[in-house]
C-alpha cells in the first residue's frame, strides 16, 4: 500500500498511528546522538493566525515553538481532518529538519547528512538511525489543534489507565467539576495550564486508587480566557480544553 492509499484509509483519524522505525543498515548509526525526549506543556496553534497559513491546504507544513525551548515541532497536514506532529530534530546529528516538501514527497535534514523522513516523520534514509519522535495531536474540526508531549504510539495505553468522563460546566465562571476515572492506581498531577504553558492551578498532586473520582477546579482567580485541563502519569498525559467566562 503507498502513502496515498493509506490516506484514503485513514481519512478521519485526528491520532496517527505508531510507526515502527527501520532496520539500522548504515555503520554510522552506532555513533548517533540519542535525542532527549521533549516535556512541554500543551500547545494550542490556531489556523487562523498568519504563520499556519500552509495548515489550511493538504500537505501543508508548519514550525511550532515550544516556549523556553530552542527546539520545535513540526506540524503536517494529511488531509481534511487529520494532522501529524513530530520533534524537528534529527535524531543523527540533532540538527534541524526541514519542512515536508510536497514535490520530493518527504522531509529532510539540513545538516546535508542525507536523513530524509515521510510526512508522518517516518525515516526514509539513513543515516538517520530511526523516524522522529511524534507526538498526539488533536483538531477540533475547525481552526484549533492541541498538541500534547505525549508520544502518538502510547495513547491506547494510556487510555487503558485513565479517562477523563466530564468537565462541567464549561464554559465556567467560578469553579467546574472534573469527574475522571482510573483503571489501576497510579500517581496523577491534575492541573490547569493557559494557553501559552504556565500552570496556573494545581488541582491535585498524588497517587489515585482505581475507581471513579471527583475535583473541584476553582477559576474565580482566572482571566476569561481558553485553558487547559491537563492530567499527567508516569504513563503520559491527557488534556481537556476549558474556558472561563465572567
Amino acid at each position: 500500500m503507498d502513502r496515498r492509499e493509506f490516506i484514503g484509509k485513514a481519512f478521519g483519524l485526528t491520532v496517527v498511528s505508531a510507526v515502527t522505525p527501520g532496520i539500522l543498515t548504515c555503520a554510522c548509526d552506532a555513533m548517533a546522538k540519542e535525542t532527549v525526549p521533549l516535556a512541554f506543556s500543551p500547545i494550542t496553534v490556531d489556523l487562523s493566525e498568519s504563520k499556519y497559513a500552509t495548515l489550511l491546504s493538504v500537505e501543508g507544513s508548519a514550525y511550532v515553538a515550544i516556549p523556553g525551548n530552542t527546539r520545535g515541532i513540526i506540524v503536517n497536514r494529511i488531509n481534511e481532518a487529520e494532522f501529524a506532529a513530530m520533534s524537528s530534530v534529527c535524531p543523527h546529528e540533532q540538527t534541524r529538519v526541514g519542512l515536508y516538501n510536497k514535490t520530493s514527497d518527504r522531509m529532510t535534514c539540513t545538516s546535508g547528512h542525507g536523513s530524509t523522513f515521510d510526512i508522518y516523520g517516518k525515516k526514509l534514509t539513513n543515516p538517520t538511525p530511526r523516524s522522529l519522535d511524534r507526538y498526539k495531536i488533536t483538531f477540533d474540526g475547525g481552526n484549533i489543534l492541541l498538541i500534547e508531549d505525549t508520544p502518538a504510539d502510547v495513547q491506547d495505553e494510556i487510555a487503558a489507565v485513565m479517562a477523563i468522563r466530564s468537565l462541567y460546566p464549561n464554559p465556567a465562571s467560578d469553579k467546574s467539576t472534573l469527574d475522571i476515572s482510573m483503571s489501576e492506581q497510579v500517581a496523577v498531577e491534575i492541573a490547569l495550564f493557559d494557553m501559552v504553558g504556565n500552570n496556573r492551578v494545581t488541582v491535585f498532586s498524588g497517587s489515585l486508587d482505581a475507581g471513579d473520582h471527583s475535583f473541584t477546579i476553582n477559576t474565580g482567580s482566572l482571566a476569561t480566557g481558553s485553558y487547559f485541563c491537563k492530567l499527567t502519569t508516569p504513563k503520559g498525559s491527557i488534556s481537556r480544553r476549558m474556558q472561563v467566562v465572567r
